[in-house]
């Protein structure tokens, strides 16, 4: 899973982010920017996506989750659950958000 290529800009598919698997996630897409796809980012797991930027598809964030993604600017569909936290402090475009019992969802420049 270890992405040495720097070019990895887009990724083709879904992320599936587990407890067991976040730390090789973010290895390999440390260099992407936009992700044709979905993430998931499961119970319990912490992922941090420095550089993603677009995100075509949906995000989920799950029961006790952590996704990070500083610079995500559009996604469609934001599924944040019970005690996960979302923060994507430049996304200004998403077409759904639902934020669950005490979830967390940061998104200063998201507008209707």
């Amino acid at each position: 899973m270890e992405n040495t290529n720097k070019s990895l800009k887009t990724y083709q598919g879904d992320i599936k982010i587990t407890k067991e698997n976040s730390k090789e996630w973010e290895k390999k897409l440390e260099y992407t920017e936009i992700i044709n796809g979905s993430v998931y980012v499961r119970e319990n797991a912490t992922f941090t996506a420095p550089k993603l930027t677009n995100v075509s598809g949906s995000v989920y964030v799950r029961e006790n989750a952590t996704f990070t993604a500083p610079k995500l600017t559009k996604s469609s569909y934001v599924d944040v659950r019970e005690n996960a936290t979302f923060t994507a402090p430049k996304l200004t475009k998403s077409s759904s958000v639902y934020v669950r019992e005490n979830a967390t969802f940061t998104a200063p420049k998201l507008t209707n």
